[in-house]
């Protein structure tokens, strides 16, 4: 166990707060720790049952200056529950309403730096989205997955979204593609 002596803000941004930590280690040697302070976030695998196809987002990533196929994800509002943003993150980048909705996961993502938590869902969708209503800032193109396609992303060699990868990992673990 580490034993915090003393935690500075170095950066207080939009989105991420970073701190740095002297700590203490169990062999009484003290050490600095990084921690990017993160909201949780809800990711989302939508899955269409007339067709057994997931349902992502494509959109635009600066950090890696390309575009990305992603599952659907948001950050949770202070206040809101998992479920509740998961809910409204799906209506909002697809126009599509959540039903059997289900818990299929909580990860830390990169516990080495961060102390993010993802929290996943596998819901069903069917009919016609209504309109998306994504932040200004976000561009979301809509895209569907079928079995081919999911194996396909997989064995290809290009970079992929890892929330995209985790949610496939877990949502191999419910049988949908029998």
């Amino acid at each position: 166990m580490e034993r915090t002596l003393s935690t500075q803000r170095v950066f207080d941004g939009k989105l991420l707060k970073i701190d740095k930590l002297e700590v203490e280690l169990d062999n009484g040697n003290k050490a600095i720790r990084e921690i990017v302070n993160f909201p949780e976030v809800v990711v989302i695998l939508p899955l269409r049952k007339k067709d057994n196809k997931i349902l992502c987002v494509r959109q635009f990533r600066k950090p890696v200056e390309g575009l990305l196929l992603e599952a659907i994800a948001g950050k949770i509002d202070p206040g809101e529950s998992a479920i509740d943003a998961a809910k409204r993150e799906l209506k909002e980048e697809t126009g599509y309403e959540a039903f059997n909705i289900r818990k299929i996961g909580l990860i830390y993502p990169t516990p080495g730096y961060s102390n993010e938590i993802q929290h996943y869902f596998f819901v069903e969708i069917e009919g016609e989205p209504g309109k998306q209503s994504c932040d200004d800032e976000e561009r979301i193109q809509l895209e569907w997955l079928g079995k081919e396609g999911i194996a396909n992303m997989v064995s290809d060699t290009k970079p992929i979204d890892g929330k995209l990868m985790i949610a496939m990992g877990l949502l191999s673990q419910l049988n949908i593609f029998k």
